[in-house]
């Protein structure tokens, strides 16, 4: 038989087609030429069509068409991982096109859904199409299994069916049975439950328990005579683990019900919380004394099945209420630890890792790495990069592992050094001392070139999306695979640039700061959003040309409507999709459509969680004393930073797409790109040659010292072009946004460093504040505002409040400091406006350490006198803070060009104040009661654990003194 005979199966006259399947099967049986043949036949939708319609055909004749297409999808996935391999190098042009076709018409028909439905009506053919949809779900990265509540019930009541032979057998004693295909099957299927429907997966969970009570019951009589009951008693609380050392009956079906359990726990925070009710073991002590005593068996599998569900079952535990919890995240350390040598010492394919289990371990335990330090982890991860590295490469002719392995290997390596070397300098040093693939440290094999090569790489991918070439399966995979491992090759770089050192010399013979850049440049989004819109687009054109309405997809965002070309609002779904329209539940919609929209929404969250690092990366290199900030500015990062703050608001303000995301996660993206980028401008402003010491030297021809805390760039000309790059509006609107306190903090800190430049930015910040639109009074209230609105919510729950309400009022109180440093004028500003006084006052007693030394170097600031021998009655000059109604009605700048003095400023008067001398400001501070408070942070006791700090207590005397020396002789201090 020809495969071209094949049309026969929708011939009228031949209402059943059995007869021609038998010669179908056997052409295809060991014959992979047939089978491409097959794969990338116009005819193959014969076959969907036949299986689409269950109820047309015999039993048996949907069974053989089952079985072509399992053989089918299992020779399509073998080759698909062949091909990702081989890097999409297919010489075969037949294989290729075979590869493409297949998949596009597994989508068309929405594959998943055919074999689900004709398991729901043939439940004889359960077992064979629930291990063809998991060899789908396993080998796509997307995949979820994702359907609607009607249809969930159905799949559901299949798998509870399933499993309550399993669990009926606990009040069996003796029994020796052997799991079916389709128990262990439907359990794995389990795992790729979405997180829709908690409320019916919910059922699930007591069969389950039940299931594993009744498989691990031999075990744990074997473990109750070995271990006394003491021990079982305090076993979670013990730093001894309990261990089983023989082999489980059923380990496969072991494994299966752990991992099914502790998916179930991990996915649904509803279900975690039914699972754990009261505060701690629901789920029964056996059955946890057994699962620990699992955590260091020799059968690989099983040992990471159960350390996943131990960590799982912790993770879902009150932490300050369950001193288990870091007792157990100690023993798991060393298990996984000695678990790498022999699970990387060659190929496996396990959902579960050692590397990816320890850095779900990182996200659970703050003290994690002084746990991980004690074991010798970087020169265990070393030898895993350069093998990974080198299969990458293609450069070993004898590959420990797949390609695909090796960027997931090389990709929780990364992520758990970033863990590593986010806060310790000697871990820093150590891990860019790692070799390349040639054992020794080199300029073509080291650390060095493996993360440029990977950065090179990204960029490469990003470049071909921009150009149009994305959009099948073995591609789509590729790029998700290396965005991926990029996301966690900066997370390393991000963690290594916090080190000073390394930023001097490491990243300098990176020289990666050209692809950063062109890497944040790279508008993605705009162009994969233009792809899902015309996905969109062409289901809505689909529906209209059936007559029918379209009601978007199911479990996603809004509803679609195509209308002119246009999208008017997006949907996405977030698995294996089915719609309405269709009687028996799934959609009609082709599915390649919603795949490819699944994967353009993946890969823009990927693309948008690289750039949020690579912007903490760039934050930190653009401080003073990196050897790359030259570099980085010449790139223009400033103008492509301010840009990346205007996006990030712009999204903030309005109902804008969301690529697919969910509301939380994106909105929570968009916030990391604000802070990032802020804190990079904070950082490029900032000053690392300003002094926290008293100036005893001359202050300027204007009678001005440096003010404390900020930036000076390398040239005054070079800082003031940065400088002026500042766009103060919108920084302005951030400093007052009220759903995020870290991006009012950042915001607050970089008015703090251009303040601190030179008097004309300070004067700057007040004029440019008179024209912001959105403005309330002058700048001067607009900050007392924010420091009384965050000073009454740390007082209001000391113990509960954020602390960055703190440390938002230190930044504020700073920017007072560099006010009142810039001119006399200023300083009498700052004391004539009561409200200000009085509340630099409440910080005095109340405020933390950090805010009342602030508050001391305001004193300080406002009573200096460089010249104590020239009268304190002389008048001041310079006015540049004065309110709109001290200026006659006049709207004039109240600077001039750096013409007019040294500090940029003119010596012009705009209206004499009352109080112009340093003596009238010493007597409104001794009103305000600032004498008082100083003089009890002076005389506190001096302690680094409690009372007052050093520095605060010095810097008290100080301020104290110079207030003395300016009331006079007339009146001093008591």
């Amino acid at each position: 038989m020809t495969l071209s005979s094949f049309h026969l199966l929708i011939s009228p006259p031949m209402e059943d087609p059995l007869p021609l399947f038998p010669a179908l099967r056997r052409d295809l049986i060991g014959n992979h030429e047939n089978k491409l043949r097959l794969m990338n036949s116009a005819e193959l939708v014969l076959l969907f069509t036949v299986l689409g319609d269950p109820k047309r055909h015999s039993p048996a004749t949907i069974a053989a068409a089952a079985a072509i297409l399992n053989t089918l999808i299992s020779y399509y996935v073998f080759l698909h991982n062949e091909a990702v391999d081989r890097y999409l190098i297919l010489q075969d042009t037949l294989t290729k096109d075979s590869l493409a076709h297949f998949w596009r018409q597994m989508m068309d028909s929405n594959v998943v859904g055919i074999l689900l439905h004709i398991s729901f009506i043939h439940t004889n053919l359960i077992e064979t199409n629930f291990a063809s949809i998991l060899t789908l779900l396993r080998f796509k990265r997307t995949a979820v299994l994702d359907i609607p509540t009607r249809l969930t019930q159905s799949l559901l009541q299949i798998i509870h069916t399933t499993l309550t032979p399993v669990a009926d057998q606990i009040d069996t004693p003796h029994r020796s049975r052997s799991p079916t295909s389709l128990i262990l099957n439907t359990l794995s299927l389990t795992t790729y439950l979405s997180n829709n429907n908690l409320d019916q997966q919910l059922v699930l969970f007591p069969t389950l328990l039940r299931a594993l009570c009744a498989e691990t019951r031999p075990i744990f009589a074997v473990l109750r005579a070995q271990y006394s009951t003491a021990y079982y008693n305090t076993f979670l609380t013990s730093h001894n683990t309990p261990e089983y050392l023989h082999t489980p009956q059923n380990s496969s079906l072991l494994c299966r019900l752990l991992a099914a359990a502790a998916h179930l726990l991990a996915g649904a925070p509803a279900l975690a919380r039914h699972a754990v009710a009261a505060r701690l073991h629901a789920v029964p002590r056996p059955l946890l004394f057994v699962v620990f005593s699992l955590i260091r068996h020799r059968d690989m599998e099983l040992r990471l099945v159960a350390s996943h569900f131990v960590i799982v079952y912790t993770n879902n535990l009150d932490q300050a209420e369950s001193p288990e919890v870091a007792v157990t995240h100690e023993k798991l350390v060393p298990v996984l630890t000695d678990a790498i040598d022999s699970y990387y010492a060659g190929p496996r394919r396990t959902e579960l890792t050692p590397l990816g289990l320890l850095n779900s371990l990182a996200r659970l335990e703050d003290a994690y790495t002084l746990t991980l330090s004690k074991y010798g982890l970087i020169s265990k991860l070393e030898w895993i990069i350069t093998a990974c590295y080198a299969v990458v490469e293609g450069s070993t002719k004898t590959p420990a592992y797949s390609k695909g392995d090796a960027f997931r290997h090389l990709s929780d390596c990364f992520q758990l050094l970033a863990t590593l070397c986010t806060t310790n300098e000697e871990h820093r040093m150590e891990t860019v001392k790692i070799a390349g693939p040639d054992g020794a440290v080199s300029n073509q094999k080291d650390l060095k070139h493996i993360l440029k090569r990977i950065l090179r790489l990204h960029l490469e991918n990003l470049r071909a999306v921009q150009a149009g070439k994305w959009g099948d399966s073995v591609h789509s995979d590729t790029l998700l695979a290396t965005c991926e491992l990029t996301l966690h090759a900066v997370g390393l770089l991000k963690a290594l640039s916090r080190s000073v050192s390394l930023l001097r010399t490491f990243f300098v013979d990176l020289d990666v700061c050209g692809i950063v850049v062109e890497v944040l440049k790279m508008d993605l989004q705009t162009k994969l959003a233009t792809v899902r819109n015309e996905l969109l687009i062409s289901e809505g054109k689909l529906f209209a040309e059936r007559g029918q309405a379209s009601e978007g997809f199911i479990d996603g965002e809004k509803t679609c409507k195509a209308e002119n070309g246009t999208i008017e609002t997006e949907s996405i779904t977030t698995g294996f999709p089915w719609g309405q329209d269709h009687p028996d539940g799934f959609s009609s919609v082709p599915f390649h459509i919603l795949e490819r929209n699944k994967e353009a929404a993946l890969l823009i969250k990927n693309d948008a969680l690289i750039k949020s690092v690579l912007l903490g990366f760039v934050a930190n290199s653009v401080l003073d004393y990196s050897s790359i900030r030259v570099t980085l500015l010449s790139l223009d990062i400033f103008n492509l930073l301010n840009e990346f703050v205007k996006k990030a608001i712009a999204v903030s303000e309005s109902a804008c797409t969301r690529y697919g995301m969910a509301e939380d996660e994106f909105r929570g993206l968009n916030e990391v790109y604000k802070l990032n980028s802020l804190s990079a401008i904070g950082n490029i402003l900032y000053n690392e040659n300003s002094t926290n010491s008293i100036n005893t030297s001359p202050m300027g021809s204007a009678g001005r010292r440096p003010s404390i805390g900020s930036v000076s760039i390398n040239s005054r000309a070079h800082r003031d072009t940065i400088a002026n790059k500042v766009n103060l509006h919108m920084i302005f609107k951030l400093c007052d946004q009220p759903r995020s306190l870290q991006v009012q903090e950042q915001a607050f800190n970089i008015l703090r460093n251009l303040s601190s430049n030179s008097p004309v930015f300070a004067a700057r910040i007040v004029q440019s504040y008179r024209a912001y639109p959105q403005g309330k009074g002058t700048f001067l209230e607009f900050c007392t505002r924010k420091m009384q609105e965050h000073l009454g919510e740390s007082q209001a729950q000391p113990l509960a409040a954020d602390p960055v309400h703190s440390r938002i009022i230190v930044a504020i109180t700073f920017l007072m400091v560099h006010f009142a440093a810039s001119s006399d004028q200023m300083q009498n500003s700052i004391v004539q406006y009561e409200p200000l006084m009085r509340a630099l006052r409440d910080i005095l007693s109340a405020g933390g350490a950090e805010a009342k030394l602030a508050v001391v170097w305001v004193v300080i600031n406002l009573t200096w006198n460089e010249n104590p021998t020239i009268s304190n009655r002389s008048p001041s000059v310079g006015n540049v803070l004065q309110d709109d109604d001290e200026m006659d009605g006049k709207d004039e700048d109240c600077y001039t060009s750096e013409e007019g003095g040294d500090d940029g400023f003119a010596p012009q008067f705009l209206r004499p104040l009352n109080s112009r001398t340093l003596r009238a400001r010493c007597l409104k501070l001794v009103l305000y009661g600032f004498d008082a408070g100083i003089d009890a942070l002076a005389s506190g006791f001096v302690s680094r654990n409690g009372g007052v700090s050093i520095d605060l207590h010095g810097r008290s005397k100080v301020a104290l003194a110079q207030l003395k020396l300016g009331l006079g002789p007339e009146r001093g201090l008591r």
